[in-house]
């Protein structure tokens, strides 16, 4: 993104470096902290003010409210896609009951238009959004090192519901549709980011549920145990919610109980065991499809009865075949997509970890009936490859801390989505 003229001032005005000041002395503070003699809890607060306080000016929140509306209105350019964007566009205020404000960005509804909604800089990954099943304006958000937060004003303003979690590493979450005050929460990161990015860090975890909106969690009991360290997916059975369904990094798991007690369905000792779950939201046996394996020779599962039977068969399995995401169409849950990363690397290391495939079944997703709808031994795909990919025709690798491992993240950045109302309408993330 290139910065303007006018966006290197602005951003001077807003530094705080660039605002001339007083010495603040022992005088200057306020009259009780002097007495006391030590730091009291608003003293940081209060300094930070007054380091970034103009000199001679009592107050200055209007100043950022009119750089930042100012900063809006300045045209963009995105290098990336080579042509000017629209402006962030001043957010349209609203005024709320009870004194509050909620924001709503008038940008145009473009994909490099996108407002940020937070929950702020404490969230941590975001990996999970959700929606209330009843209450439209209401949202919660998860992520690893972030816990669970929740809006009731479209992404207005979030506040944190996870204190009560003794883990904050949310990785995967499913809300009851019959009971949306019953939230489960999965934790612990499993797609090997202590590993492959050398942090040395791995993120454990197990189920946690709520019964109460979020307000508080219980640790599901039969979750601590080794099976559960890393839960990476969580759904709910069709017609009974207390079926509860977990991919871990050792297979997959179905609890009848709500959680209370769990049996193995499917077990796996392939590298990053089961990764993504989908579920068929219009039969009552639980016909679940599950992805299994990450810089192993992956695969998807079929659970045609996964109610009641652990029977299932794989369906889609291909060469170099990685990490895979699904997702089945809500308007006719026959069409059903899978997204894999590529386990090879290809001419110059240009594919490892980035697509090998966008695969689609339109008749129920059995066996023998996926096709390929793209793959990256399309020239085209490798031109957009190199082209958008500028390290992958020397880096070659995805190792930790190479250019690739960035870049092509596969393994770890990998979401596929369909459109609610169009099963032609597919929306793909993470990989190039």
């Amino acid at each position: 993104m290139a910065l303007s003229v006018a966006t290197l001032g602005l951003l001077a005005t807003l530094s705080p470096l660039a605002w001339p000041r007083e010495t603040i002395g022992s005088n200057d503070r306020p009259e009780a902290e002097r007495e006391a003699g030590f730091d009291q809890p608003d003293a940081a607060a209060w300094h930070e003010r007054m380091r970034r306080m103009p000199a001679n000016a009592n107050d200055m929140p209007a100043m950022y409210a009119q750089a930042a509306d100012a900063l809006s209105r300045l045209g963009r350019f995105a290098t990336r896609i080579n042509r000017s964007i629209p402006a962030a566009q001043a957010a349209t205020r609203a005024w709320i009951g009870d004194g509050t404000v909620r924001e709503r960005s008038s940008a145009a509804s473009v994909l490099d238009a996108w407002t940020p909604l937070g929950p702020g800089n404490i969230g941590g990954r975001t990996r999970v959004v959700r929606f209330h099943p009843t209450a439209r304006t209401t949202l919660f958000a998860a992520g690893v090192s972030g816990g669970v937060w929740r809006s009731d004003d479209d992404g207005g303003s979030w506040r944190p519901t996870s204190d009560g979690l003794t883990n904050i590493n949310v990785n995967a979450m499913a809300i009851d549709p019959r009971r949306p005050n019953v939230i489960y929460v999965g934790t612990g990161e499993g797609y090997f980011r202590e590993e492959i990015r050398g942090t040395g860090l791995p993120l454990r975890g197990g189920v946690y549920a709520s019964t109460d909106g979020g307000a508080s969690w219980q640790l599901q009991r039969a979750t601590a145990t080794d099976d559960f360290l890393w839960v990476n997916d969580l759904e709910l059975g069709i017609a009974d919610s207390q079926r509860v369904y977990a991919a871990t990094r050792t297979g997959v798991f179905r609890s009848a109980d709500g959680g209370a007690s769990w049996e193995q369905l499917l077990r796996t000792t392939v590298r990053g065991g089961c990764l993504d779950l989908a579920i068929r939201p219009d039969r009552s046996e639980d016909v679940l499809f599950v992805s299994c394996g990450s810089y192993d020779q992956a695969a998807v599962y079929r659970f045609p009865r996964a109610a009641d039977s652990s029977a299932s068969e794989i369906v889609l399995q291909v060469e170099h075949q990685g990490r895979t995401s699904l997702a089945i169409a809500p308007s006719n849950p026959n069409v059903i997509y899978a997204m894999a990363a590529s386990n090879d690397g290809g001419p110059g290391g240009s594919y490892r970890q980035g697509l090998l495939g966008v695969y689609r079944s339109t008749t129920g997703g059995a066996a023998g009936s996926w096709e390929t709808r793209v793959t990256n031994s399309d020239a085209n795909k490798l031109n957009t490859l190199l082209l958008t990919n500028p390290y992958s025709a020397t880096a070659g690798d995805c190792s930790p801390g190479s250019a690739n491992e960035f870049i092509n993240m596969g393994w770890y950045i990998n979401v596929l989505a369909v459109d609610p109302l169009d099963a032609e309408r597919v929306w793909a993330a993470g990989v190039s």
